[in-house]
């Protein structure tokens, strides 16, 4: 395979690609920029390797079914229904352990934090649907994020 862009500077090929995010950025999803218009603005605008992107998660995303489903799995860990994958081990870890070895009394504020990687586009077959019968937000959420970036979704 080619390197077609082989032949551009870095400067060119980053504004080409600048072009593209405010032409992207230009048609949005219910009155929100696409996601893969702001990861990419952001990414092209950022020489701090450290830096972390904060942003409010636009509808189609907190409405979807598998951030949904992740959502109730953590309800299920947090309350101890289920256990939390932690690697490729499973433990308990919601509120009962934390009433048992004393890290928390039953009373006043508790707090917990669970974090999951949800997957749009992971499969051959969910790409094909995706993209032969998506709408613009199930393709806008089909960016791929690569889990080491710094960013958070509120």
């Amino acid at each position: 395979m080619t390197d077609v862009l082989a032949n551009y500077s870095v400067t060119d090929v980053a504004a080409w690609y600048g072009r593209l995010t405010a032409e992207i950025g230009k048609r949005k999803l219910n009155g929100n920029v696409p996601l893969s218009s702001r990861f990419l603005r952001a990414y092209l605008a950022n020489r701090n390797p450290k830096a972390l992107l904060k942003f409010t998660a636009p509808i189609y995303l907190i409405n979807h079914a598998k951030i949904k489903a992740a959502q109730a799995y953590h309800r299920r860990v947090f309350l101890t229904e289920e256990k939390a994958r932690i690697g490729k081990a499973k433990k308990w870890a919601g509120i009962i352990p934390r009433l048992q070895d004393g890290r928390w009394n039953g009373t006043g504020k508790l707090s917990m934090t669970y974090q999951s990687l949800v997957e749009i586009g992971g499969t051959p077959a969910e790409i094909a649907q995706i993209q032969l019968r998506g709408n613009g937000q199930e393709r806008d959420l089909f960016t791929r994020v690569v889990p080491h970036d710094n960013i958070l979704i509120f």
